[in-house]
């Protein structure tokens, strides 16, 4: 019934973080200064999932809610996104190619799929899965 239609992100450099999520290989689809507005946006995709990207000039920064894997799964709210991948490997080795940090090593998961994350520019956890048990 349901589907992901997008995952918001706002970013403290926003040219910064356009770049990175480019290097992961999403494709920007709008990406927009509004000055009246006080921020910047961008939709980016990557085969059918969306990452709005947002800044604003009075964002405020709380790294400490980050510094846990995968954003502390004990406190209540959203933790991470993740991205589904075709080949837990392939992916490790084309983001160390790029000099990204993995911040764990692939492992296989307690709901059964393998999984590793990295943290994007401003430390906001991205888990990659390759999940072919429930399809």
């Amino acid at each position: 019934m349901y589907s992901i239609h997008h995952v918001a992100v706002t970013a403290s450099n926003f040219e910064r973080s356009l770049e990175f999520y480019q290097k992961l290989g999403f494709k920007v689809l709008a990406n927009r200064h509004l000055p009246e507005k006080q921020k910047k946006i961008a939709l980016l995709a990557s085969a059918n999932f969306k990452l709005e990207l947002f800044w604003f000039e009075d964002s405020r920064d709380e790294p400490l809610s980050r510094e846990t894997i995968g954003n502390n799964v004990h406190d209540v709210g959203a933790k991470h996104f993740a991205l589904r991948v075709d080949s837990i490997d392939k992916v490790c080795n084309r983001l160390k190619g790029m000099n990204i940090l993995l911040e764990t090593e692939p492992a296989s998961g307690d709901t059964g799929y393998d999984f590793f994350f990295i943290r994007d520019p401003d430390g906001i956890w991205i888990e990659f899965v390759q999940d072919n048990k429930y399809d």
